[in-house]
């Protein structure tokens, strides 16, 4: 489990690269190569806009520029995204195009495809890698909604961990071939909102059993005081001193 992991920084940084050569301000930009930054650019900007339907977010318009190679996806309401939601919608690209480029690149390397898909499936490796790095406005923006509120979001990261536990306990009796190994993340998805409900429900049947609680001891109190305040009072008894013999 998590063999992965790997795959993506070196997806990070061979996307990285490939900008690098491809984008040089000295190199004149071809038409195929334009053609291959939108259609990496547009499958990064789809992984957000993805990304965010997934989350429970409400994204805008969705924007690719063939001439400044670039996008963008409109979000309606940013201050209402959680650390978590900012962190996958910012990732979703690098998580998605690692998938997609190393796929690619099986069908590259294998002789089982004819020589036609391979070459389309190298061209699409190359397109994707263009598109795979985060850009500094999701890293920023990740950092923002963490400090919009750091308690809530240390609380998801603690949700996240106990659940990437569980999964990765249950992952020595559960097989599953490594091309199907992001799986495992969706199981942690599912776990993760599992933990959110219980603590919630475990939280409301507190908070009821203390409502109810502080209930029941105010009316003791009250009824106490109503004795005190409204109980008869004894009359005292008249002291007679006896006779003298």
């Amino acid at each position: 489990m998590f063999e992965d992991l790997i795959l993506f920084p070196i997806v990070f940084m061979s996307g990285l690269l490939v900008r690098h050569f491809i984008y040089n301000k000295k190199a004149k930009l071809t038409v195929i190569v334009k053609i291959l930054g939108v259609l990496g650019i547009f499958i990064h900007e789809l992984s957000h806009f993805v990304m965010l339907l997934i989350t429970g977010a409400t994204p805008g318009h969705f924007k690719v520029s063939y001439t400044r190679q670039g996008g963008s996806v409109e979000l309606k309401d940013f201050k209402r995204m959680t650390f978590l939601q900012s962190f996958l919608t910012g990732i979703a690209p690098l998580l998605i195009i690692s998938y997609l480029a190393f796929y690619c690149l099986c069908v590259f390397l294998s002789t089982a495809f004819n020589d036609l898909y391979r070459v389309i499936a190298a061209v699409c490796m190359v397109s994707f890698l263009i598109g795979s790095s985060p850009s500094r406005i999701d890293i920023y923006n990740i950092g923002l909604a963490f400090n919009n509120d750091p308690r809530y979001s240390t609380y998801q990261i603690g949700l996240v961990l106990l659940s990437t536990l569980i999964v990765y306990l249950a992952s020595w009796y559960i097989i599953i071939p490594y091309y199907y190994s992001f799986l495992f993340y969706i199981l942690i998805g599912i776990g993760y909102y599992i933990f959110k409900y219980l603590f919630i429900g475990i939280r409301k049947i507190i908070e009821y059993f203390r409502e109810k609680i502080s209930k029941q001891g105010s009316s003791i109190r009250s009824s106490e005081l109503y004795r005190k305040r409204h109980s008869p009072k004894k009359k005292k008894s008249q002291k007679i001193e006896r006779g003298q013999w």
